[in-house]
C-alpha cells in the first residue's frame, strides 16, 4: 500500500492512511488473503493422516455418541476443509466407519463461500491432492471436478470474522467444542 501511495516509510502511510477512511479500506482488504489449495501442505496432511486423525479416531470411539468435530478457519473457497473431509472420510474406511464427524468451515468473506459450498473446481486447483482421492472423492464434471456428496454432507461453510470479540466461534457451531481447529 505504500507503494501504490508513494509514500516512502511507514510512518508518513500511517499518517496518511489515519486521514483517509478510503486508504483505511483498501489497507483491509490488501490484509484479506483468499488463497488456498487441496492438500496444501503435504508434511502436514501427513501427520495428520497417519498420527492425529488415528488417534483422535480411537479416542472418539471410547466416548459413545459422540462426534468429531473440526473448525476450518479463514477457508477460502473450501480446499482445505474439503481437504481435511477427504482425511477423515478416507481413514475412517480403513479404521471401521461407525463415527460421525462434521468440519465447520469459515471464511469473513462472504463471495468465497458461495463457491466453496458450490465445491466445484477446475484441475489445476487440485494439484497437492493425491490422485487416489481425486479418483474416489471427486466427479468430473464438464471439465472441472466436484466434491462428492459423501464428502460435501460433512462440511459446513458460514461467514465469520475471526476478529469478531463478541463471539467465540461461529454460531452455528452451538457447542464450541472441537477437536481441532
Amino acid at each position: 500500500r505504500m507503494k501504490e501511495r508513494d509514500l516512502k516509510n511507514p510512518e508518513e502511510y500511517v499518517a496518511f492512511a489515519g486521514n483517509s477512511e478510503e486508504e483505511r479500506q483498501l489497507f483491509g482488504k490488501a490484509l484479506l488473503v483468499s488463497y488456498s489449495e487441496f492438500f496444501r501442505n503435504p508434511f502436514t496432511f501427513a501427520v495428520l493422516g497417519r498420527v492425529i486423525i488415528p488417534d483422535l479416531i480411537f479416542r472418539t470411539r471410547q466416548q459413545k455418541g459422540r462426534e468429531i468435530r473440526i473448525w476450518s478457519t479463514a477457508s477460502s473457497i473450501g480446499q482445505e476443509a474439503y481437504s481435511l473431509a477427504i482425511l477423515l472420510k478416507d481413514t475412517l474406511k480403513l479404521n471401521g466407519n461407525g463415527l460421525n464427524f462434521r468440519i465447520f468451515s469459515t471464511d469473513i468473506n462472504e463471495k468465497v463461500l458461495i463457491l466453496a459450498r458450490q465445491g466445484i473446481y477446475p484441475s489445476s486447483m487440485l494439484g497437492q491432492a493425491p490422485l487416489r482421492y481425486i479418483e474416489r472423492y471427486f466427479q468430473k464434471e464438464r471439465g472441472n471436478y466436484g466434491v462428492v456428496q459423501e464428502i460435501s454432507d460433512h462440511v459446513e461453510f458460514t461467514a465469520f470474522d475471526l476478529l469478531d470479540t463478541n463471539h467465540y466461534c461461529t454460531p452455528s457451531c452451538i457447542y464450541g467444542f472441537f477437536d481441532i481447529v
